[in-house]
Parts: C-alpha cells; structure tokens; sequence
C-alpha cells in the first residue's frame, strides 16, 4: 500500500477554466473532512469544489462531483488515487469557470488531468507498520541507550528520570525488532523493553 509523500497543489486551465488540485496524506475522515473544509474557505468564491478520498482504516471511499454533472468530477478523481495504489489520501480539485463549456468528455479530462498532476508532484510512499515502546534502565545505561536508539534513527519522545530512566519512542517494526534484540543481547534484565502499540505510518 501507498499513500502520499508530501502534501501539494498544482494549477492546470482548461478553456479559461482555472482548476486548483490540492493533494493531502490523511490518517481519519475527520482529517479529510478538515482539508475538504480548508480548501472551501481558501477558495471561496469557486464554482465547484470537486473532492475524492480514500482511507485505509474501514476501507471508506467517498467523493463528490460538487455540482459538477454526475460521474464527470469527484470519480475520476478517485479513478487517480485508485490508478496509483493510493489510500489515507484526499484530493480536492477546485473550479473557476471560465465561460467556455467544455462537455462531459472534458470535465472528465480535466479533473483526471488535475488530480494526476497532484499525485505526481506529491509523490508516493509506502505505508509501513510502525511501535511505539517505553524503556526503563539505569542512569549508567543512559547516553549508551541513546547512542543506540539514534543509531536506528529515531530519539526519545519523552523522557522521565526518578529512581530509573522511562523513555519512549517508534520505530518501523522491524527497527523495533533489532533494537530489541541488540539491548537483550547486551543488557539483558538491565533494561525493560515494553511494546506500546503497533500503527501504520509512511516510510519517508
């Protein structure tokens, strides 16, 4: 699975007709709803506000052809997000009519012509499993630990320091894993490992 690896927005005219395609990675259809809104407020005095989304979670798929004539606007947007592979995606394509009707064909075209651009400057990244885990150990063990967990790429989220060091953090699972089985290896029952819980992200 893919999703989006930036968030974008690309411009296209077709016949005097200006078309806004604002691509963004979301995680919720709270999160979609959110940058539906955004872009209604951004570009107010649109004519239409054509939009597709695609989620992971639950598998929803909505899109809307915002007055647009049916199956002409909000489809062939999601045929793009489709057509890539694409979920916890959401792209909005805003219309300025510029006079000229340009047909069922047309409106086909250009929303498709749109999102595609959108996609494609946006760029893909693959979805991953991810941990987020909580370590304890000795004050000794400190900068050690540290050392370790930059060298798998990531740093400690937050931090406690009473009679022992609380730490936690994510990693993609895998990184987990040898992390894991690095500071067994070393430590043993010197430092408590404990996994979180388990969620997607994107590999960047």
């Amino acid at each position: 699975m893919f999703t989006l690896k930036k968030d974008v927005s690309v411009e296209i005219t077709e016949k005097k007709s200006v078309f806004y395609a604002d691509a963004f990675f979301v995680r919720s259809e709270e999160e979609s709803l959110e940058a539906i809104e955004k872009m209604r407020k951004k570009y107010s005095d649109a004519t239409h506000h054509v939009y597709a989304y695609s989620l992971r979670e639950q598998g929803i798929r909505r899109f809307s052809d915002a007055g647009e004539p049916s199956g002409t606007a909000g489809m062939p947007v999601l045929k793009v997000i489709d057509f890539n592979n694409l979920v916890d995606t959401c792209v909005i394509v805003t219309r300025y009519f510029g006079g000229i009707l340009l047909g069922a064909g047309g409106l086909v075209r250009a929303y498709t012509k749109a999102a595609a651009e959108a996609v494609e400057k946006a760029g893909k990244a693959e979805i991953i499993e991810a941990v987020n885990f909580s370590l304890e150990y000795g004050y000794d063990l400190h900068n050690v630990i540290l050392r370790i967990l930059e060298k798998y790429g990531t740093t400690p989220q937050n931090q406690q320091f009473t009679d022992k060091v609380h730490v936690e953090s994510s990693l993609q699972t895998d990184a987990f894993e040898n992390v894991k089985t690095e500071l067994e290896n070393l430590y043993y029952t010197n430092v408590k490992i404990e996994m979180l819980q388990t969620f997607m992200t994107r590999q960047m």
